[in-house]
């Protein structure tokens, strides 16, 4: 029977989107919705193929691995196929798949592994004789991208194994960046007017698939080691025991990560534990150093993972239960800019108070009037907020429905908002900047405080630099409104004090000669 028109209409606008989004997230490293929207398309595509099975076609996006490796790095064929997880929303239907790998195995007195969901990229080492012979990202899941140089480069992977090991070895993990880590390379990014990243996840990947290994060894990535391809074969019966072997063979795994943590590895039986551990890891998400985004949940017995088998794009035996997005709707209040150590000049979303991820969210950085362009955030406006690797609050969209009639689009304004000196946007920046850096008040105080940090501690960033990276509350130096005055009128005294003393640059020029416009 054909499906009605509008059903096969649906399908076709889900499949296009899906797979524009998995190209973004993938290949691009350039998301544009969050993960838990993107769950809802695939989620809906499921249910119309699930109604009208007359729609699934061999290259649905329900029917395979998302992702693609790039044309630019060599390609590596995986022995056997990295595969999806199979996602549980919440807590009925994370009992829904214990009940059914019971029901397929006959009997619930089995035992589950339990361990963090690490939000990174998926990796994959193939050792010959002890030594890392090719690294590679999952791509499709059949064919990945050849990364051996960069991997090289990270201190979680070793070159060579420990202990008794066999000839060959395939192990499959992931690579990440630590939260601090990832505030950090951000704020360095906007400094030198370069484009920031959206989240860890897509730091980790646009890292570590870049051409030039020099590049991916100057990013912090880190790495975590989960899995040995048919472990079986070495005589390992459990999934427990594939994480003791992955030790001693000398790779970082979940274990050691926790050890510090109030989150464990824990193996447990039945529904009711499985969900009451997951809560437990929802409690303390936030106090881990890396970003996760559920609990990865998998049939420890390896004979039992043989028995209950494989989907088309997943192992019935295994299960991703990821918590639910913390994103918040607040209020734009206004729009004010913030001038830093190297002049850049920084639109900041003024926001209404609100928690999320159980931080107090008060402000969020629009990096560049290109974000705000793309975003079209008015004053007035309502959003929707989140932390950014737990971290770094950040716009995710406009509710544009709720948009009050008196706002306006945003315009950069023409002068530096702290002395008056006319803003340049050089070509090869995403940035807008104020060339004044000899006498422009920000500038000077930041490059005096980057400087004194340097003398005590070589070129790391001083405690209270580290600590405004991790705090929600604004600079301790004012930021000015679209209007030009400053947030603190005292501070706006000094300011403008100092400014009226100095020269200021003539408009559409630069000390450094680079060639620049006026804004």
């Amino acid at each position: 029977m054909p499906s009605h028109p509008d059903f096969a209409r649906r399908h076709a606008e889900l499949v296009a989107e899906i797979r524009r989004h998995d190209r973004l997230y993938y290949e691009q490293s350039a998301p544009e919705i969050s993960d838990a929207d993107y769950d809802l398309l695939m989620r809906e595509l499921e249910a119309l193929e699930k109604a009208h099975p007359e729609l699934v076609s061999p290259d649905s996006p329900t029917q395979r691995v998302a992702g693609q490796a790039r044309d630019d790095l060599a390609k590596v064929e995986h022995r056997l196929p990295m595969v999806s997880i199979q996602n549980s929303m919440n807590p009925q239907e994370t009992r829904a798949w214990h009940k059914f790998v019971a029901d397929e195995l006959g009997h619930d007195d089995f035992e589950l592994f339990c361990e963090p969901k690490y939000d990174g990229l998926s990796c994959e080492l193939v050792y010959e004789q002890g030594a890392l012979k090719v690294a590679s990202t999952r791509g499709d899941g059949y064919v990945g991208e050849d990364v051996t140089p960069n991997i090289r480069t990270l201190k979680s992977v070793p070159p060579k194994l420990s202990g008794l090991f066999p000839p060959r070895l395939e192990v499959r993990g992931e690579v990440y960046i630590n939260k601090e880590d990832f505030a950090g390379l951000n704020r360095q990014l906007e400094e030198a007017g370069q484009k920031t990243f959206v989240n860890p996840r897509n730091t980790a990947s646009g890292a570590l698939r870049q051409l030039d290994p020099q590049v991916t060894a100057k990013r912090p990535l880190s790495a975590v080691w989960y899995a040995i391809v048919e472990a079986d074969q070495l005589g390992l019966k459990t999934q427990a025991e594939v994480a003791r072997a992955l030790a001693e063979f000398g790779f970082v795994t979940s274990e050691a990560l926790l050890r510090k943590a109030k989150i464990r590895v824990e193996v447990v039986r039945g529904a009711d534990a499985l969900v009451d551990l997951f809560e437990n890891y929802k409690r303390h998400r936030h106090g881990l150093p890396f970003e996760i985004d559920g609990m990865v949940v998998k049939v420890n017995d390896l004979s039992l993972q043989r028995q209950l088998g494989m989907r088309s794009r997943s192992p019935r035996f295994m299960l991703a239960a990821k918590f639910p997005p913390e994103e918040k709707e607040t209020l734009c209040e206004r729009i004010e800019l913030q001038v830093g150590r190297t002049g850049a000049v920084t639109p900041v979303a003024i926001l209404k108070p609100v928690k999320v991820g159980g931080v107090t969210v008060t402000h969020a950085s629009l990096h560049n009037r290109d974000e705000i362009a793309r975003l079209d955030i008015r004053e007035g406006d309502s959003v929707v907020v989140q932390r950014a690797g737990d971290v770094i609050p950040q716009v995710l969209r406009v509710l544009k429905e709720k948009r009050p009639v008196f706002a306006r689009p945003f315009e950069m304004p023409p002068l530096c908002p702290a002395c008056k000196t006319a803003l340049v946007h050089y070509e090869d920046e995403v940035v807008v900047r104020c060339p004044n850096a000899l006498s422009c008040p920000p500038q000077l105080i930041y490059s005096l405080t980057h400087f004194t940090s340097s003398c005590r501690s070589g070129t790391s960033p001083s405690r209270p630099e580290r600590a405004r990276t991790r705090s929600t509350r604004p600079s301790p130096w004012p930021a000015w409104s679209t209007s030009g005055r400053a947030s603190r009128s005292t501070s706006r005294r000094r300011i403008d004090a100092r400014a009226r003393s100095q020269p200021r640059a003539p408009p559409g020029t630069a000390e450094n000669g680079m060639k620049a416009s006026s804004v």
